[in-house]
């Protein structure tokens, strides 16, 4: 009977292992099913799967943007984003 206990206690520490997303902070994992149907996107922080095996992370995406500087001239301001992109 203790045998059973550790394997069922071995076997839920395992499934919440690969349950768990942890995502950086400033990027977005997008979440696909098995058959690559978008499902969710997961923000920064701590993320738990529902469903254990047929969920994927598809792609991450970062939400760090570029800025171009502000300046009180309408023109210089369009100058730079120019030359940036």
């Amino acid at each position: 009977m203790p045998i059973v206990v550790i394997l069922i206690v071995i076997a839920l520490i395992y499934i919440l292992k690969i349950n768990k997303k942890i995502v950086p902070e400033s990027r977005v994992l997008i979440v696909e099913k098995n058959w690559e149907k978008y499902d969710r996107s997961l923000s920064s922080g701590l993320s738990f799967s529902e469903s254990i095996f047929f969920d994927r992370v598809a792609r991450s995406v970062s939400l760090k943007g570029t800025s171009c500087g502000f300046s009180a001239s309408a023109s210089y301001y369009k100058r730079q984003c120019d030359n940036a992109n």
